[in-house]
Parts: C-alpha cells; sequence; structure tokens
C-alpha cells in the first residue's frame, strides 16, 4: 500500500507544511487581521499591540465579506435541516444557492457542517489544494510520468500562483481539482477505449459546476471540448463520442439544482449593466507585466504594501513557480519532440498567455462578451497556463537528462538574460520613481537567486536520481516563500469578535435592520456574522432593481448605482422606510481623527437618539424607522405582528378591522409564496422593491415561503439525471462481473 500511494502521501505531508501555521498554531485561512486592523467597531480593540493590529494584505477583503460569510449561511442551513435558498441579511434579502459563488450545493461544503466553522473553513481551503495537486498527479500518471515527476507536477498545480492567491476566496482551489481529473479520465479513454472512463465526466462535471467558479467551469468545458476535437482530428478516435456527449450532457443535468437558480439571479444582476469590467479594458495585462512570469513581485506586492502595478495584484497574476516558466521556455525549444498529449497542454498555455495580456486579439475575444469566458477578469484565464505549466514540467523533468550542457545553458539563459535587461530598463523607464525602481530591482534579487541556484542544479544533477527531488525541493522554496508571504494566517481571536456595539446589537428584539455611516465602520456584508441584517450590501450578483432603488432612495442618485449598495446621505425618514432601526456613526474629533464626541454633521441628530456608544461609534436609534411588517397607507385598521422570521420563511399574525395591504419590506423576487390563512394568493410590489399582499377585515395568518420554482424543478431533474448515472454504472458493472465470471 505503502508503496503504490507514498507519492499522495509526499504530496498531502508538503502541503501540510505550507500550512503548519494553521496546523500547529490554530491560524485561520481569513483576512481578518484587516477587519480588525481597519473597521470598527473592532479596531477599538489593540490585541496588545501599540495602535491597532497591523494588516497583512488589504486586497482580498472579499474573502471574509464574502465567501467566509456565505460559506456560513450555507453550513448554518444544513445544520438545521434546511436548503440554504435565501440570504436575508443583506440588500433587504436575496438569493443565496442562486448566487453561484456561494457553491451552496457542493458536496465538500460538508466539512464546514461536521466540524467548528473555523476548523471546517480551514480543512475545505487546505482540502481544495491538497486535491488540485492530487488530480494533476493522477492525470500525469495517465500521461505516462513517472511518480517523482508526476508529484513535482502536482504540486507545481496545486500551489501555483494562481491557486495561492486565490485560495481565500474558497472557490478557485477548488475549481482548479476538478479540471485535471476530468481531462484525466479523457485521456485514460483515449488510450484505453474504455467507454465506461467517460462515463465520470457526469459526476466530474457537477463537482466542478457546484463550486461556484463560472469562469474556471467553462474553461473547463472548452478544454475538454478542445481535446476530443483534437483527438478525433488527430487520431480518427471517434468510437465512444456518443457515450463521452451523453455522459456531458447528463453531467449538465445533474448540475441542474445548481444551474436553473443561478441563470435566473444571472439574468436579474447588477452585473448584467455595470460596466467594471469593460472599463478596465477587461482586466487585460500590460506586457510590461510579463516579467511577472519570472519575477511576480516586480511591481511590488500588496502584503508589503508597495504595489504599484496595473488594476490587483491576483487579478493580474500569471506566476506559477520558476520552474514551470523554464520548462514553458523548454517547451518551446523542443516543439517538434513532443508527442500528441503534450503538445496539447503546451497550446494551451499558449492560448492563455495570448488571452492574459492585452492585445488586438485578446480585445476582441472579450468584446465578443461569450457567456463563461468573455465575461469575467482575463487574468483568470492564468489557471490555464498553471495547468499546461505542470505538464510541460513533469515532461522536463524526465527529459532533460538526454541534453547536454550547452542545451540546459540555453533554456535558462534567455530567462537570466530577460531578467538583467528589464533590471536595467526599469533606470530609464519613465513611469518608474525611485520607490518604484527600488522595489522593483530588490524583487528580482530572489528570482534570479532561485533561477541560477535551478540551473547548477540541472547542469550538476540532471542525470542522477537526485534531480527530481531537488528540483522538487527548490519549487517548495519558490512557492512556500510566495504564498507565507501573500497570504494572511489570522489569529483566531481575531475572526469576528465580539464588541460592545454588536453586543448591544444582538440584544435587541424584534426584526429591524441596521445600517452604517460611510467608511471604516462595519464593512459591507460583515453584520451577517453576529444575525443583524442590512439594506446594504456587496455582491456582483446583487439584485439590479433593489441596488437601482436603493441608490435612488437613500443617495438620491438616479444614475451611478452598482454591486456596492451603501448609504452615502443619511435621511433618518429615507433609511426608515428600509425598516433601518439602528444607525453605527463614527464619533470624530474636530479635524476629523476618529475617537473624539462628533458625529458627522449630515447625520439630523434630531431625527436619531443615541442609544449606545462605545470609544469610537455611537449607535443612533431611527425615530421614523417603519416596522418590517405593516399595514400600508392605514396605521390605524389593526394589528399586524410577525411571529416567526426565518431565512426561507415569514409569518405574520394579523387582526385587521378593514381590509388593507400588508406590507413586507423584504425584495421582491420570483419564487415567493404568499398564503392567508393557507390559501395561496399573490405577491405585489411595493414601492417598486418590496412585497404585499391583500388582506380582508378579520383575523388571520399570513405565510410567506420561498419556494423557487427553478430550484425545485432543478432538483427534480438533477436526482433523476443522477439515477440513471448510477443506473448506467450498475450497468457496465454487471458487464464487467460478467466477464469476470466467464
Amino acid at each position: 500500500m505503502l508503496k503504490k500511494l507514498w507519492p499522495i502521501f509526499l504530496i498531502i505531508i508538503i502541503i501540510g507544511g505550507f500550512f503548519w501555521k494553521v496546523i500547529a498554531q490554530g491560524a485561520v485561512l481569513v483576512p481578518t487581521d484587516l477587519l480588525v486592523g481597519a473597521y470598527y467597531p473592532w479596531r477599538e480593540n489593540n490585541w496588545g499591540y501599540d495602535v491597532a493590529v497591523p494588516y497583512k494584505n488589504p486586497l482580498i477583503s472579499d474573502s471574509y465579506s464574502q465567501f467566509f460569510v456565505w460559506k456560513k449561511l450555507v453550513s448554518n442551513a444544513y445544520k438545521i435541516g434546511e436548503w440554504p435558498l435565501w440570504n436575508q441579511y443583506s440588500y433587504s434579502g436575496y438569493p443565496l444557492l442562486g448566487n453561484l459563488h456561494s457553491g451552496a450545493l457542493y458536496p465538500l461544503n460538508i466539512l464546514m457542517v461536521i466540524l467548528p466553522f473555523n476548523s471546517g473553513w480551514n480543512a475545505f481551503l487546505i482540502g481544495g489544494m491538497m486535491l488540485s495537486a492530487i488530480n494533476m498527479y493522477i492525470m500525469l500518471r495517465i500521461l505516462g510520468r513517472k511518480k517523482i515527476t508526476a508529484v513535482a507536477g502536482g504540486i507545481a498545480y496545486g500551489m501555483c500562483g494562481y491557486s495561492i492567491s486565490w485560495l481565500e476566496f474558497a472557490t478557485a482551489s477548488h475549481s482548479m481539482a476538478w479540471l485535471p481529473l476530468i481531462l484525466a479520465v479523457a485521456l485514460k479513454f483515449f488510450k484505453t477505449g474504455n467507454k465506461i472512463y467517460l462515463w465520470w465526466l457526469t459526476p466530474l462535471l457537477f463537482l466542478l459546476v457546484s463550486v461556484g467558479h463560472f469562469q474556471i467551469t467553462m474553461y473547463g468545458l472548452t478544454i475538454l471540448v478542445a481535446l476530443f476535437i483534437l483527438n478525433i482530428i488527430k487520431r480518427k478516435q471517434i468510437n465512444g463520442m456518443p457515450v463521452a456527449v451523453g455522459s456531458m450532457i447528463l453531467g449538465g443535468l445533474m448540475s441542474m439544482a445548481v444551474l436553473l437558480p443561478s441563470f435566473e439571479l444571472m439574468s436579474m444582476s447588477i452585473r448584467n449593466i455595470e460596466g467594471v469590467i469593460s472599463d478596465i479594458n477587461y482586466g487585460l495585462a500590460p506586457w510590461g507585466n510579463f516579467i511577472t512570469l519570472i519575477a511576480p513581485d516586480f511591481f511590488g506586492n500588496p502584503a508589503t504594501n508597495n504595489f504599484w502595478g496595473f488594476l490587483n495584484y491576483h487579478e493580474v497574476l500569471i506566476y506559477s513557480g520558476i520552474g514551470v516558466t523554464v520548462a514553458w521556455g523548454w517547451s518551446l525549444f523542443n516543439i517538434k519532440k513532443l508527442n500528441f498529449d503534450d503538445k496539447f497542454f503546451l497550446g494551451l498555455t499558449l492560448v492563455s498567455i495570448v488571452l492574459f495580456f492585452d492585445n488586438p486579439l485578446s480585445r476582441t475575444f472579450f468584446w465578443l462578451n461569450l457567456p463563461g469566458l468573455g465575461t469575467g477578469m482575463a487574468g483568470r484565464i492564468a489557471v490555464l497556463f498553471a495547468l499546461g505549466g505542470a505538464v510541460l514540467l513533469s515532461l522536463m523533468l524526465e527529459k532533460i537528462e538526454q541534453e547536454n550542457w550547452r542545451q540546459v545553458i540555453k533554456y535558462y539563459f534567455p530567462w537570466i538574460g530577460f531578467i538583467i535587461a528589464v533590471g536595467a530598463m526599469s533606470f530609464i523607464y519613465k513611469e518608474y520613481d525611485v520607490v518604484n525602481v527600488k522595489t522593483a530591482l530588490r524583487n528580482l534579487v530572489v528570482p534570479m537567486a532561485i533561477l541560477g541556484i535551478s540551473m547548477i542544479a540541472t547542469l550538476l544533477f540532471r542525470k542522477k536520481s537526485l534531480f527530481v527531488p531537488l528540483m522538487i525541493a527548490l519549487l517548495m522554496v519558490d512557492m512556500f516563500r510566495f504564498g507565507w508571504k501573500y497570504l494572511p494566517f489570522s489569529d483566531p481571536r481575531y475572526v469576528f469578535p465580539q464588541t460592545e456595539v454588536t453586543d448591544f446589537l444582538e440584544k435587541q428584539t424584534g426584526v429591524f435592520r441596521v445600517d452604517k455611516e460611510y467608511g471604516p465602520v462595519l464593512s459591507p456584508n460583515t453584520w451577517t456574522m453576529y444575525g443583524l441584517m442590512s439594506p446594504s450590501g456587496y455582491d456582483p450578483m446583487a439584485v439590479a432593481n433593489y441596488t437601482k432603488k436603493f441608490n435612488q432612495d437613500i443617495n438620491n442618485d438616479k444614475e451611478n448605482y452598482s454591486r456596492y449598495a451603501e448609504a452615502k446621505r443619511y435621511d433618518a425618514k429615507t433609511l426608515g422606510k428600509y425598516n433601518v432601526r439602528y444607525f453605527l456613526a463614527l464619533k470624530r474629533y474636530e479635524d476629523w481623527r476618529i475617537g473624539g464626541e462628533m458625529i458627522n454633521d449630515q447625520i439630523q441628530i434630531t431625527n436619531w437618539e443615541r442609544v449606545a456608544e462605545s470609544k469610537t461609534v455611537a449607535v443612533l436609534e431611527n425615530k421614523d424607522y417603519l416596522p418590517r411588517a405593516f399595514v400600508k397607507n392605514n396605521t390605524d385598521s389593526g394589528m399586524v405582528e410577525i411571529t416567526e422570521y426565518q431565512a426561507n420563511k415569514v409569518v405574520i399574525n394579523y387582526d385587521l378591522k378593514k381590509k388593507g395591504e400588508v406590507v413586507l419590506l423584504d425584495t421582491y423576487y420570483p419564487g415567493w409564496v404568499a398564503k392567508i390563512n393557507g390559501k395561496v394568493v399573490s405577491i405585489d410590489k411595493y414601492e417598486e422593491v418590496f412585497r404585499s399582499v391583500a388582506v380582508e377585515a378579520g383575523q388571520g395568518i399570513i405565510e410567506f415561503n420561498y419556494e423557487p420554482a427553478t430550484f425545485y424543478w432543478g432538483i427534480r431533474i438533477s436526482i433523476v439525471a443522477t439515477l440513471v448515472w448510477l443506473g448506467v454504472m450498475l450497468y457496465y458493472l454487471q458487464r464487467c462481473l460478467k466477464k469476470v465470471t466467464l
């Protein structure tokens, strides 16, 4: 057993070593050092530091404000036996499962259900990286690589720059994990002709879809189809294609419980109309960023607070390790010697390079706005460079022993010369200032050292058994250094700690919402972790009609609205119409420093009552807030009371003297069903974005239940598809047993 599985154990040990702070010290893989170090009321506690907690990476706050929060909601729903359908905490409510990024139906969410949440989150993220490396190892073995070189390729893929820089966003590494395994079963079919391998595409495609990274899913489907087409052309291997198509279709049907609600929300989301991506040229990297193939921090690093490059560090990062970059160059020199499969992966790297950088072809590609391929940031195609690069690295490590020393130097010297040339140019390039030049030159030292050591190791040991382990060790040094520099490993005390303000708000009874002054206080969506609700929010999948109405009403802005729905105008009556009962305002000195007794003069204090405060935050109660449920235009007509409020269900008791319209200040969205005394009634819109129902005089109960047809039809289709797949696999199993018996 150990003889066969030692490569898997080695991969687990290596990646486990990278996460030693989590395993040995209990750190949490979420950048909440930024939360407590930059935002109030958490910043009031300096946790033993002189001023405040120093935070490592200010550019990845989405990790704790979106993905961590969504996974918490998903795990909470499963723990009480409910489907995670609705998020009642932001935007006055909007879909949770329909938000593909939440990955609500991904099976490995079980880790966050059965374990304490922080531990489950850590296991989920570490598991994604390990699965990526292990599944790449499996694919490389199918390609015919030796065990040790397949381990090198697996580590290179699992710990590539893309995997590390996107790790704490939860979805990327798990999406990466299934790409090589999907290609592996296709390659296994091409080698054996056994159609049973093709049927494994069905559950693997479901896993890829359900993770929640639409762009990587579409990349995976595209390269899978390309692989089949090229094999048909090259090998004339048409037999089995109907099975492949059937398996992929069945995988799509198995994923319908995810896809149908997601397509519904996509069709209504702000992402369809905001110009964020096109306004920044789709995130296409300038060609000057080519240096980051070998020196990822040439333009600085957000973790050292000196990033000065284009856009956002992790959105324009293509680095997969110096070994992969050298192997890519080696493959270009030896393209004629590559076999068909290896040429496919080399082509994959070339396509990703072309589409990563700004050029007429890449601009045209993104201008076409192809669903899933051209609708996201261009830099995310770096995952395909990592995929192809890992294959090429494993190949180079096996073949380079046949090269003489002159050829080895030929593969390394262009990169060494490139670094020297770029370093020299940095002195004269007019856009560089002195500080940036120093940063660039300093960050060329380590790549040059690793490159030099790699060349020397190759020259001296390429014909010895020690060579590949040495290159794996060098790869570990390279990527461990890169990852430990970039990723925050947070003290568990920083993970949404209690404060005076949150304690006060959590103790308040009733169903209400909170909001806050625009600025470094209660950053978007973080209120969710305390069970607090708000009309504000931040999500690229926000419902467009709601965010538009929010900005018109709250901010008096009819032109500008986006995924960021945050109050910038503090009219008590208007906020009250969104059920905002409590408002958090920063306390300032006259010079605007935080910590005094003054509050923003845009807040008309006569309409608010200061009911609680801490050193830096005042909690104001809104004198004009509307209850979550009320009778429209008729406050004296009777009683309306919310008696049950859950994510997917709201129950309201009423006693009306005359007929009227009961309003619920929750977002109007397809799938909500209303019943009055057990009878289904229609839901009308109130103020364009909320819900209301017409009610006759008398006593009764109103129930709102979220029963989205897209999900329930989707889950039926998914179950049928799963049963069909199980039937197919049982059929193949019976055939195998008959052959064994005969």
